[in-house]
């Protein structure tokens, strides 16, 4: 087989429009495949080359003085394309710049196979964290000198291709037969078939000829090894059975907890680089130490720094493993989750023998019964086979089973939502996949384990379901805490949405030919069991009363949306439902919201005569399991009834309601809303009153040194509970300047204020050559802003990257971020907290706005109005509190090691000209603060850097 390995770089992304500015193809041939040529150039063009294009490329147009015209740079590649496979990353913009060039120099378009590597890498290597090409090629131990030029990233591109079919040569056998039976077009089955028949390989030691060594060092791949799996009902899977075995662990043992918290120190210092416990931390692990010990609750803000998740992991680790006791450590990210799970948990397994497990919510574990039958029967379009491959190559590694392990496109995340685990649809021990099952082997785990790691959302759902998800335990530990208030509001409220219904109806029927009821038809059909010509007669109501709750479900949301389609808001917009201010189809929709309940009842009352009637033979795998499925769905839908219910009853005592609807996206999806007022009491329920000893901590809690706020939200009780703030380990004062513009214009005299904001973000920006994070409270000046900025900065080569205008995408924007030389990243909400820019990735933080909540959100303008009705100011007791947390996470963005350091710019007066900004400035951990003018923003940032 013959590859062509092409890459452009252009002026733009549309071919008819734009022009390739840069050339670099690879060609690849042979048994084993070598690099048997390349070709690499510049093409000149006469249209203007866009600085940005220019600061990502490094090509400008004295670079093309000279180069090659497109006519003839066309004619060198034909040689090359003839009777080649065209491999791009990305292939189909390469691909449609070549078919515009080749028809434009006169020649016919190019007419063979074309390969994705971005497909075939997502297939084969399922877990890495990023397809862009500079990422897989870290990944993989490809070195990409010159990220960006064309010939560079074909050389890169090329490897990569390679690196798949190396892989490919090790995947089980069973799996590269389901993989070929499911990926039927030409291209797919035409490679895999090759290298399944041995003719197409790849030998590391001979791959490429000496000409084109100038591309690049070889690849430095891993040896290759075939991985050991086990195959169950034909499937290859990554890791054997489980079965009911105690963990292998030491007695407990009754050390002092000093003695060891000192032969861990020592064995850390051995295996963490430049290890020293700081005060702050002992301090930490002799608090939680002596909570669990002792039976009582603590409170502690640990600052970034304090090395805070071996502060509690060490004692509780310490207290589980001597009294033999569970302790649950609660996370709000999943990023933390893991780091504890790969990073901290085997530091202290290394030095105290224990069990440990993380167990997240169960729609997190695939349900390897549900894939069968999804492998098996279902009807599949191109985009779900290659999900679907995707996770043939996944189970033969995984060895937890868990999504976050799989980087899903958006149709993967669609197929994994109908093979994901469910309580309602569980066979549990009459499964054959029992014994294979990744959630109940993590469960099994965790009832084993001392220590286990779950998230605030899986702890709410044990506590709701009377701690049926959980193990029991006595002993809890709930880092990230200030998001424990939103976690909970939202676990303990209700949602209703048009889609999740909808979907679960179609699951069971869709138009009468696919659907869970028309195979049921279909197997009962050709069943030698008597009764079950019994089941179907039953199976007619069932579809008809899910035609009449398919009928008042869409009239229900018809009329929903009437509420909100002449609202004068754009984007988003979010309408309070309240007594006094009801909407005129008030009546309308309390009367179809009453049907759609009863429509509901009769559907799961057919539904239950079907699943009742239709017992089988256990011996008939195939119908019992397709049998849970549909009781599954019948539970599905009976939850989305109780939501609805509770929505109907409009208790504005305990609960405020809302509706959110998106005007601006795809079907404009609505949801209704109703979240408790307050969670205290039901805080004080499950948690407080329940547990021996709980340890709450966040490097952002305390207001003012005191945590009055966070104990009023949490409920948390004042007795038997101690609080602690510990002091920063790092040098703010030598580390961070924070910048007060004190001639900004009001943030209430929106033009002039945003006039003002855009020329010093400017000039702040050319000053640090980017490395600048920009905060704001609202999309709306964000995207304002953005479009000045960016006109600002890139006639200078400084690259101004907006969250919600480039990509809605976090973790796309911050690799953006760290990947530019020269960049300013514009960010909201989710970029106040939870990512880091270590060392020089960021020099510069701008805070837009004092980060105040919107005041006309319905749970923040009802939670006032409790208050108000209270004799309390709502605006110190709640608006205050709120902001200061929030800005304290803002700013934590900028100094996160002992060695960075960077400047601050608060561009909201309001923090000198109200008397409440000076709890802002001392929430701060005493960097150097200097009130100044605009125009000498620019010169101190300069001379704090230098």
């Amino acid at each position: 087989m013959k590859f062509a390995v092409l890459d452009f770089e252009t002026t733009g992304d549309q071919p008819a429009q734009e022009a390739i500015i840069h050339v670099g193809i690879v060609v690849c041939e042979g048994h084993p495949l070598r690099i048997v040529g390349s070709y690499r150039s510049f093409v000149y063009t006469e249209r203007e080359i866009p600085p940005f294009i220019t600061s990502l490329t490094g090509i400008d147009a004295h670079t093309l003085i000279g180069a090659p015209t497109i006519d003839a740079v066309i004619a060198h590649m034909l040689p090359m394309l003839d009777g080649a496979m065209l491999v791009g990353h990305s292939v189909a913009f390469d691909l449609g710049f070549l078919q515009h060039a080749l028809v434009q120099c006169g020649y016919a378009p190019f007419s063979g196979l074309s390969i994705d590597t971005v497909e075939w890498l997502k297939m084969v290597f399922p877990s890495l964290l990023s397809y862009q090409l500079s990422a897989v090629a870290q990944a993989l131990g490809i070195v990409h000198e010159r990220p960006h030029q064309a010939d560079s990233d074909a050389w890169v591109t090329a490897c990569a291709w390679m690196a798949c079919i190396r892989k490919l040569r090790v995947v089980p056998d069973v799996t590269m037969q389901r993989m070929m039976h499911m990926l039927q077009q030409d291209v797919y089955q035409s490679v895999l078939e090759e290298i399944s028949q041995g003719t197409l390989t790849v030998d590391e030691h001979d791959l490429c000829a000496t000409h084109v060594e100038a591309f690049g060092p070889l690849p430095q791949w891993e040896p290759l090894y075939v991985p050991k799996v086990h195959v169950h009902r034909g499937f290859a899977l990554g890791i054997g059975e489980w079965h009911n075995t105690k963990a292998d662990v030491q007695p407990p043992q009754q050390h002092a907890f000093e003695e060891v918290r000192a032969q861990c120190e020592e064995a850390f210092r051995t295996r963490i680089p430049n290890y020293e416990m700081r005060q702050a931390q002992t301090t930490l692990m002799e608090r939680v130490s002596n909570a669990l010990h002792e039976g009582h609750h603590v409170i502690v803000e640990a600052p970034t720094g304090t090395g805070k998740s071996l502060g509690y992991l060490l004692p509780a680790a310490h207290f589980a493993h001597a009294k033999n006791e569970k302790v649950i450590v609660s996370t709000h990210t999943i990023s933390l989750q893991e780091q504890l799970r790969e990073k901290e948990l085997p530091l202290l397994q290394s030095v105290l023998p224990m069990g440990v497990a993380v167990l997240k919510g169960r729609s997190q574990y695939i349900c390897l019964r549900k894939w069968e039958d999804a492998v098996e029967t279902a009807v599949h379009t191109v985009e779900e086979r290659l999900s679907m491959a995707q996770m043939l190559v996944w189970l033969g590694e995984t060895k937890r089973g868990d999504r976050e392990e799989v980087n899903m496109t958006q149709t993967g995340q669609a197929t994994w939502n109908a093979i994901s685990s469910d309580a309602e649809s569980c066979l549990n021990r009459a499964c054959p996949w029992f014994r294979s099952c990744f959630y109940h082997r993590a469960r099994h785990e965790a009832t084993e384990a001392h220590i286990v790691v779950t998230n605030h959302a899986l702890l709410f759902s044990d506590a709701i379901s009377e701690h049926r998800v959980l193990p029991a335990y006595q002993y809890l530990v709930i880092d990230e805490a200030h998001h424990l208030d939103d976690v909970g509001r939202t676990h303990l409220g209700h949602v209703v949405a048009q889609a999740p219904l909808v979907s679960r109806m179609h699951r069971l029927d869709k138009d009468h030919r696919v659907g869970q009821l028309s195979a049921l038809r279909s197997m009962l059909v050709v069943s030698p069991e008597p009764h079950h010509a019994r089941v179907l007669q039953h199976i007619p109501p069932v579809l008809e009363a899910l035609h009449a709750l398919h009928g008042a479900w869409d009239a229900w949301f018809v009329l929903w949306h009437e509420v909100v389609q002449h609202s004068a808001q754009q984007g988003t917009v979010t309408l309070r439902l309240r007594a006094t201010q009801r909407p005129r189809q008030w009546d309308a929709l309390m009367t179809m919201g009453a049907q759609v309940v009863g429509c509901i009842r009769e559907t799961i009352v057919r539904l239950q005569l079907v699943l009742t009637t239709a017992a089988t033979d256990p011996n008939a795998f195939a119908i019992e399991s397709l049998l849970t499925n549909i009781h599954g769905s019948m539970k599905d839908i009976d939850r989305i009834g109780k939501d609805v219910h509770a929505l109907l009853q409009q208790d504005e005592t305990k609960y405020v309601y809302w509706i959110e609807c998106h005007l601006q996206t795809k079907g404009k999806p609505l949801r209704v809303h109703a979240a408790p007022l307050h969670i205290g009491e039901q805080m004080q329920q499950l948690f407080w009153s329940k547990k021996r000893s709980i340890i709450l901590t966040s490097a952002t809690m305390a207001v003012n040194q005191q945590f009055a706020y966070m104990k009023k939200q949490l409920g948390i009780p004042e007795h038997n509970v101690e609080s602690l703030v510990l002091p920063t380990p790092f040098r703010y004062d030598e580390q961070a300047l924070v910048l007060i513009p004190r001639d900004v214009p009001s943030v209430h005299n929106e033009a002039a204020y945003e006039d003002a904001l855009v020329q010093s973000l400017a000039s702040a920006a050319m000053t640090t050559g980017g490395r600048m994070l920009v905060l704001f409270t609202s999309y709306k000046q964000l995207r304002s802003v953005h479009g000045r900025l960016r006109a600002l900065l890139t006639a200078h080569g400084i690259w101004c990257i907006g969250q919600g205008v480039d990509t809605n995408n976090r973790s796309k924007l911050v690799r953006q971020f760290h990947q530019l030389p020269k960049a300013v990243l514009l960010g909201t909400s989710s970029f106040w907290e939870g990512v880091d820019f270590p060392g020089d990735v960021l020099t510069c933080l701008a805070i837009v706005r004092l980060p105040f909540h919107p005041p006309t959100h319905p749970v923040q303008e009802a939670m006032c109005e409790w208050y108000e009705a209270q004799a309390q100011s709502s605006f110190t007791s709640l608006s205050i509190p709120q902001a200061v947390i929030k800005f304290k996470q803002g700013f934590g963005r900028l100094v996160r090691t002992s060695t960075d350091r960077g400047v601050v710019i608060v561009y909201d007066t309001r923090i000198i000209s109200q008397s409440y900004g000076k709890q802002f400035i001392r929430s701060l951990p005493n960097p150097r603060i200097e009130y100044v003018l605009q125009s000498e923003v620019s010169r101190r940032i300069a001379q704090w850097l230098q």
